[in-house]
């Protein structure tokens, strides 16, 4: 993100959210993947 010169200005876990697919919902049990939300700006 910031190599394409954009600064990160918050980052938010999405807790609530379910994966859908059985691929995501494997990649959430074994390796902990997580929705989060990024605001990014131009500077």
């Amino acid at each position: 993100i910031e190599s394409a010169g954009l600064r990160v200005r918050a980052v938010v876990g999405n807790p609530a959210y379910r994966f859908i697919s059985d691929n995501a919902q494997g990649a959430t049990r074994k390796y902990g993947v997580k929705s989060v939300s990024i605001l990014a700006v131009k500077e």
